[in-house]
């Protein structure tokens, strides 16, 4: 087997000739983020010949104390024992960790309650549909990407941490009742508002009274076809303090 700086070489000429956009959806399939059908289970793995005894989670638990016999004896090419082992071995349709109910349609869940196809649900969530890599005991989000820290009540939305009532945005923290916004930190009641701080009742950056806000708010959000997550104007980079 040819040694690891022969396979480093192989790699830097590789990449050296790779697009950008090519080389983040490479490092993006490094985590299955796609659920497929295989062996009649809903699972993280697609048919292929790598992979040929998929079951369900409850028969890879009963098969647990089983699994030594497939072991084998180190030929010194560690890929093909690998391989062969892929080839026999029972694997679980899904990852699953803790005490889970309800989450059949999840991969990596661990201590969730009713998960539907959602992918790293972890810590106690509870109530996810659609969306990957929620954690820290949030609850209630719909179609959305890591939503962190006790958040809830998220759609549509991704980089959510310690807030709630947050629809269409991005990048908000300790925030509530955000629409269509993006890069809020500590804002209530804001609205197609992008790069604030400490703020209420805002609309397009522009503060008013709550009055004037809530009238404003009842009727652009009766306009349903325009909810849409908007594209920032500008880059922050959240939590951080003294950097460009």
């Amino acid at each position: 087997m040819p040694d690891l700086h022969y396979r480093q070489e192989k790699i830097k000429i590789k990449r050296k000739a790779t697009p950008f956009r090519e080389f983040l959806l490479t490092i993006g399939s490094r985590r299955p983020m796609t659920f497929y059908k295989n062996n009649g289970h809903i699972s993280r793995y697609p048919q292929t010949e790598r992979i040929q005894n998929v079951i369900s989670l409850s028969q890879h638990a009963e098969l647990r104390d089983d699994m030594p016999k497939y072991a084998r004896k180190y030929s010194g090419d560690i890929f093909a024992d690998v391989g062969a082992i892929l080839q026999t071995i029972p694997i679980a349709a899904l990852n699953h960790f803790g005490e889970n109910e309800n989450c059949e349609y999840a991969d990596v869940a661990y201590n969730a309650k009713n998960i539907y196809l959602s992918i790293v649900t972890t810590t106690g969530v509870e109530d996810i549909a659609y969306s990957f890599n929620i954690k820290d005991n949030s609850t209630n989000v719909f179609s959305s990407v890591n939503v962190l820290e006790a958040s809830e009540n998220v759609y549509g939305s991704s980089y959510i941490i310690s807030s709630y009532n947050v629809f269409f945005s991005e990048n908000i923290i300790n925030s509530n009742n955000i629409w269509m916004s993006n890069n809020c930190i500590g804002c209530t009641e804001c609205l197609y508002c992008d790069g604030l701080e400490n703020m209420s009742y805002c609309i397009d950056n522009k503060q008013s009274t709550r009055e004037d806000y809530q009238q404003q708010k009842e009727i652009l959000l009766a306009k349903k076809d325009t909810y849409t997550k908007r594209q920032t104007t500008q880059m922050v980079n959240m939590g951080s303090s003294n950097v460009t």
